[in-house]
């Protein structure tokens, strides 16, 4: 199949906990391979979300590899570079452990996923969140837009992929990894002589 003709699914996931964003500058893993922009979402097992996920796992195999989906998704399972949708508990970091989590990236040749706030303008478009107001990180709440998709050629195929489309911000969560937004606490006003 060629790349205009993979079948994919997009869903909307609202009021998910982040956890490693990196949303604002495209990275490498490790320092090799392509640059990408990524987050992982934390998702309840059993929860509305983890069913949206499933069943646009399943929809993306079936219109990806048709009657080889059942097949190709039980190849891949529990396989980080290959399956986007993994158990938390394989995971080092104990804030996975429990949990479902969804690996999305997108190639910084797609240039940045969009990134707003809470608020729109007066046109109805999201206002952008700069990396610099320190809203995203680990723990914070989002609304994620992701497509789901089923890769049968090219490097690292086969693979369940999912697409990091657009973050929004929603409010501050428990940070888990790495702190969490920067208060004004410890500071205090200084009088000037």
């Amino acid at each position: 199949m060629s790349e205009e003709k993979m079948e994919r699914s997009w869903i909307v996931l609202k009021n998910v906990p982040v956890a490693y964003p990196k949303v604002f500058e495209a990275t490498q893993y490790m320092g090799k391979g392509a640059f990408t922009y990524s987050a992982k979402f934390v998702i309840t097992p059993g929860s509305e979300h983890d069913k949206v996920i499933r069943e646009a796992i399943q929809k993306a195999a079936v219109k990806g590899w048709e009657s080889k989906a059942a097949v190709m998704l039980k190849s891949i399972d529990g396989q980080s570079q290959k399956y986007c949708y993994l158990s938390g508990d394989v995971k080092e970091q104990t804030a996975f452990h429990g949990k479902m989590v969804l690996t999305a990236k997108r190639s910084q040749k797609d240039g940045a996923p969009k990134v707003i706030g809470r608020t729109f303008d007066g046109e109805g478009k999201g206002i952008p969140v700069k990396q610099e107001e320190g809203l995203l990180y680990s723990g914070a709440i989002v609304t994620a837009k992701v497509e789901i998709w089923a890769q049968s050629k090219g490097e690292g195929a086969p693979g369940l992929r999912c697409k990091l489309l657009g973050l929004q911000w929603v409010s501050h969560g428990e940070a888990f990894v790495g702190g969490g937004p920067v208060t004004d606490e410890g500071f205090e006003s200084v009088e000037v002589e």
